[in-house]
């Protein structure tokens, strides 16, 4: 997940607790004015029970509302009309009702209502509000034709107002701090989902100069070595020299083309996606890719034994399964030990229903101990007895953190070397899936 992702869902979240914010408030104000209703009611208070029940009527619309759409005009209109309720209710049960402190929960709902980033609205809104309490408090329209709550009545309303918005307040503010801490944690993740990124970021620019630098040597060596063989042939006249110079030659273009080809299966495991498949013949599947190294008359005096447990069908990914393959018995037959009588490569597989392991074996010339934690490595070389560019077991231990395996080696020097891999065995997993 990306930066701007991350920021995206902490947005997304906060629009979801707003919207969960309305729902409560509208819902606390439907109760609170049901209950004024019932106070007014029980205290025979007609004008407090007609300005709750039209409060409650406005809050019970915004409350379905809120249930199908979110909008920010639609909680403006929402605030407008709430002050002016409330506005008018003043004006009618009058100042002593003390029904002008419902302002103050008007004030922490907007803070919690509004957008942050919209500060003209949030300013207007605060200005409306305080415009509507002054104005009420101030200014007593001359309503002569309605009869206003007794002074028994009033104290009763004014107690109860105080009362229920002291309860509407301290909800308020719960939710103002429950969302600011939320907020603070989502931060904390945040940045340390970053300071994880830019970790990864600095070990990948790190391991893309070594990559840069290495690929570049290691690409001019047996260029320079051609044109220099090249530069000597053109001088040389003996037919048996040339010949020697055009072995050399391959040889170095052989080599240039090898680690060309590594590079290209570096790539391709970096890019595409892991696709499982079931391999029905896994017997087939090896023998093919052992062929090249079976049949090469270099390795002939070298026994190569084949042993499959298989108990399930193996599902995987066949392309990356041979990179592996192919790179750990390269390594099992070029660097086999010639000093030996016998030369030998056991591979050995075992298929259960949700693992796959399997164990190439060989009596070569071993890896040296201060080598071993250091093989994975990319461009790193253990010995310089046969040829190689530091890349195969680089590319094995890639290709099985996309497999989600893993690989461990046991190695003795000039006695041999055992690597075993264990990566799962994807029954369920039929099909591409997305990197």
């Amino acid at each position: 997940m990306n930066e701007l992702s991350y920021l995206q869902i902490i947005i997304d979240e906060k629009k979801q607790r707003k919207r969960k914010f309305i729902h409560y408030f509208s819902l606390a104000g439907i109760i609170t004015t049901l209950l004024s209703a019932i106070f007014g009611f029980f205290y025979d208070i007609r004008l407090g029970i007609n300005i709750a029940l039209s409060l409650c009527i406005i809050m019970s619309i915004m409350f379905l509302i809120n249930l199908k759409i979110y909008r920010e005009e639609i909680i403006e209109a929402y605030i407008i009309c709430l002050n002016i309720g409330i506005g008018i209710g003043v004006w009618l049960v009058g100042r002593e009702a003390f029904m002008s402190i419902f302002y103050t929960s008007m004030f922490l709902a907007i803070g919690l209502l509004m957008d942050s980033k919209s500060y003209l609205k949030i300013l207007f809104h605060f200005g409306f509000t305080i415009f509507f309490a002054f104005l009420t408090y101030y200014v007593e329209l001359p309503l002569h034709n309605i009869e206003k709550p007794a002074p028994q009545q009033a104290n009763i309303l004014k107690n109860m107002n105080f009362v229920l918005c002291s309860l509407l307040n301290i909800f308020f503010v719960w939710e103002m701090i429950k969302m600011t801490r939320e907020t603070e944690n989502k931060l904390i993740n945040f940045a340390t989902e970053l300071q994880s990124h830019n970790k990864i970021l600095k070990d990948l620019n790190a391991e893309l100069d070594q990559f840069a630098y290495r690929v570049s040597h290691d690409l001019r060596a047996p260029i320079s070595s051609t044109l220099g063989l090249v530069y000597l042939a053109k001088e040389e006249h003996e037919l048996k020299n040339l010949q020697e110079y055009f072995q050399m030659m391959e040889k170095s273009l052989i080599k240039l083309d090898d680690f060309i080809q590594e590079i290209l299966i570096h790539t391709r495991n970096s890019r595409l996606p892991v696709v499982y498949e079931p391999l029905e013949n896994i017997q087939q599947f090896i023998q093919e890719t052992a062929q090249p190294f079976v049949q090469n008359p270099s390795f002939k005096h070298i026994q190569f034994t084949l042993v499959i447990q298989e108990n399930t069908i193996l599902y995987t990914d066949k392309t990356r399964l041979k990179m592996v393959l192919q790179n750990l018995l390269s390594n099992a037959f070029y660097y086999h030990d010639p000093q030996k009588p016998k030369c030998w490569i056991k591979l050995t597989i075992q298929i259960d229903p949700d693992k796959v392991k399997i164990e190439i074996s060989d009596n070569g010339i071993g890896i040296e101990e201060k080598h071993l934690n250091k093989i994975f490595e990319m461009f790193y070389r253990g010995t310089e007895k046969a040829p190689g560019t530091g890349l195969g077991l680089y590319i094995v231990k890639q290709v099985l953190e996309k497999l989600e395996g893993e690989i461990f080696v046991r190695s003795t020097y000039m006695q041999g070397t055992t690597f075993i891999i264990e990566f799962p065995n994807r029954t369920n997993k039929k099909g591409s899936e997305k990197e």
